[in-house]
């Protein structure tokens, strides 16, 4: 069993149980808050929730930061010395969904990752994700729905002008019926009872 159909490339005849997160226990930020908050004179954001590291993609995340307007928070152990704009080692809990979901969006630019659950935990905020297409991450986004499948990071920059046009319930939304947690088990508990009944893989 895998995660996803990027996983899949590696082993062809695993089935895929999407991975599952509470949906109900993350608070959501509807695009009405966002804009409140805005027009109340607080500079908008995007998050960057991931190890400092270049596995994790946060060179691709500056160089973002450098080519478009909104700046970026990084929050993330280190594990290169490199100068960010604004960063923190740490967030858990309600700081950590607080930090994501009053973004304006995630950026999840991962070059090896199988696909990461904080995607789906921005989306059940509400805050649309940029992520790349070439790694698992791809995986936990719907394009146009819960943020923008990109190339590299020129393209990523690109569609940061794009993030306000999704609707932050509609990814929501999607997370919810594709990736709670009883979905998850409902496909595990389906797989289950079909090689009790003499499927094989």
């Amino acid at each position: 069993v895998v995660g996803n159909a990027w996983q899949q490339k590696t082993f062809p005849t695993a089935r895929i149980v999407p991975l599952g997160i509470d949906v109900e226990a993350i608070p959501f930020v509807s695009d009405q808050q966002c804009d409140r908050v805005l027009m109340r004179g607080v500079h908008e954001y995007l998050a960057y929730a991931a190890k400092i590291h270049a596995a994790k993609g946060f060179d691709i995340a500056l160089s973002v930061h450098c080519a478009q307007s909104i700046p970026v928070r990084f929050v993330g152990e280190r594990f290169v010395e490199a100068a960010l704009p604004d960063w923190r080692a740490n967030l858990n809990g309600e700081a950590f969904y607080h930090f994501i979901g009053w973004s304006r969006g995630l950026l999840s630019p991962c070059r090896h990752d199988a696909g990461g659950r904080v995607n789906l935990e921005a989306a059940a905020t509400g805050a649309p994700v940029l992520c790349l297409d070439w790694t698992g991450t791809r995986d936990h986004v719907e394009h146009g729905v819960s943020g923008f499948v990109c190339r590299d990071a020129v393209e990523m920059a690109d569609a940061v002008q794009d993030l306000s046009r999704l609707s932050r319930k509609m990814a929501r939304d999607w997370v919810r019926e594709t990736h709670d947690r009883r979905v998850m088990v409902n496909r595990l508990e389906a797989l289950a009872q079909a090689v009790a009944d003499g499927e094989m893989w």
